[in-house]
């Protein structure tokens, strides 16, 4: 059985770019083949391993974020299946729901 599990649910997604090494980006392609779910996923899944990490819960409790940095023009709010992610409060994003 895998390590990492197709995802149950979708959730909202930023893009980033990044770059790894070649050896590791082959490994990630060939997880995500092995899994069938896109490459993003097996990061996100790899990313909260790091919940376990003692050091870093015990660090982040005494650093609250936001940790990236925004760029302009940027962004963010999409949903997993590429679609545009529902404001969740249509009267405090100034809409209206469509009829």
């Amino acid at each position: 059985m895998p390590m990492i599990q197709p995802r149950q649910s979708k959730t909202m997604e930023v893009r980033v770019i990044m770059r790894l090494w070649a050896e590791n980006a082959e490994a990630l392609a060939a997880y995500a083949t092995m899994i069938a779910e896109p490459e993003s996923y097996v990061l996100n899944a790899l990313v909260e391993t790091l919940a376990r990490d003692k050091d870093f819960v015990k660090w982040r409790e005494s650093h609250t974020g936001p940790f990236r940095k925004q760029m302009s023009g940027h962004r963010e709010g999409k949903a997993a299946d590429g679609g545009s992610a529902p404001p969740q409060n249509l009267k405090t994003a100034g809409l209206r729901p469509a009829v």
